[in-house]
C-alpha cells in the first residue's frame, strides 16, 4: 500500500508537533530555574547551603575549563559503558537458557532472586577487595546493578510471543533454533529495550558507587573531592552533568527502539 503522505509531507506534519514540545519543555524548566533564582535570592541562602542556578552555571564552565571535569565524564562513561554491555550480555543469555530451558529455570532463578535482593552496597567493599581499585571494580558494580532489571524484562520479552504463531511454526516442523530466531527473539525487542533504558541508569549509579568508595577519576570522585572543599555549587554542576548523560542515553536508546522495532507500528 503507497504512503498516504510523501516523506516531505510527513515530516512537515511531524515537525511542528516536535517543535511545541521542545518549546514546552523549555518553558517549563525554564520557569522551574527562574524561580530557584529568586527564591534563592529572596531568601538570601548561603552559596555553600543552595547554590543559584547562576552559581551553578559558573561552577559548571569553571569545573570543564580549570578543573578538567571533561576527563572524570570520559572515565565514568566508559566504565558505566563496560558494565552495561557486560550485563546486557549476560542478561539476555541468562534469560534465553531461563526461558528455553525449565530446568535451568528451577535452578537458576531462584538463586539469580537471592543475588539482587542483597543490598550493592553490601558488597561493594567485598569487590574492591576481590577485582582492587581499578576500572575492573566500578564496571563489575555497574554491572551488578543493571544486570537484573535487564534480566527481567529480558525473560518476559522471550516469554511474550504469539502461542498461535508457535503452533504455527511447529506444524511447519520448524527447529527450537529457528523458533527462537523468527518468532521469540522478535518478540523479546521492546521488552528487551524497556530493561535496556533502566539499565542504563542503574550501570551509572554503579560507577558512581563504586567511584565514591575508591578511585582517583570519574564523576565519583570529583563530587567527594568537591564536597571536602565545600564546593556545593561545584557539586549541583557535576549533578547536571550526569543528569545530561542519563537523558542523552536514554534518548539513544528510544532512537533504536524506534529503529528495531517499527514492525510494531505496521502489525
Amino acid at each position: 500500500m503507497p504512503n498516504r503522505f510523501p516523506p516531505a509531507r510527513r515530516v512537515a506534519r511531524i515537525f511542528p508537533k516536535a517543535t511545541g514540545e521542545i518549546a514546552l519543555l523549555i518553558a517549563f524548566y525554564g520557569a522551574c530555574l527562574v524561580a530557584w533564582q529568586l527564591v534563592v535570592n529572596a531568601l538570601e541562602i548561603p552559596k555553600y547551603v543552595v547554590p543559584a542556578p547562576s552559581d551553578v552555571a559558573i561552577s559548571l564552565g569553571k569545573v570543564f575549563v580549570e578543573d578538567g571535569l571533561a576527563a572524570d565524564v570520559r572515565v565514568t562513561v566508559v566504565e558505566m559503558l563496560m558494565g552495561l554491555a557486560v550485563a546486557t550480555v549476560a542478561a539476555v543469555v541468562a534469560a534465553g537458557l531461563i526461558e528455553e530451558f525449565p530446568l535451568v529455570r528451577r535452578l537458576a532463578y531462584p538463586g539469580l532472586v537471592a543475588l539482587q535482593s542483597v543490598p550493592k552496597m553490601a558488597v561493594a567493599p567485598l569487590i574492591m577487595i576481590w577485582v582492587g581499585l581499578g576500572i575492573e571494580s566500578k564496571v563489575t558494580l555497574a554491572a551488578l546493578v543493571a544486570f537484573f532489571p535487564l534480566l527481567v524484562n529480558s525473560m518476559a520479552g522471550f516469554a511474550s510471543y504469539d502461542r498461535d504463531a508457535l503452533d504455527l511454526f511447529r506444524s511447519l516442523h520448524a527447529g527450537r533454533f529457528e523458533i527462537f530466531l523468527r518468532l521469540k527473539l522478535r518478540a523479546f525487542l521492546p521488552s528487551f529495550f524497556a530493561g535496556l533504558k533502566v539499565g542504563y541508569v542503574f550501570s551509572l549509579l554503579g560507577a558512581i558507587v563504586g567511584e565514591f568508595l575508591g578511585s582517583t577519576a570519574g564523576l565519583g570522585h570529583a563530587i567527594i573531592q568537591m564536597q571536602f572543599q565545600l564546593n556545593v555549587a561545584g557539586v549541583f554542576a557535576v549533578l547536571v552533568v550526569l543528569a545530561v548523560i542519563g537523558f542523552a542515553g536514554e534518548r539513544l536508546v528510544t532512537l533504536a527502539e524506534w529503529r528495531w522495532t517499527r514492525w510494531r507500528g505496521r502489525a
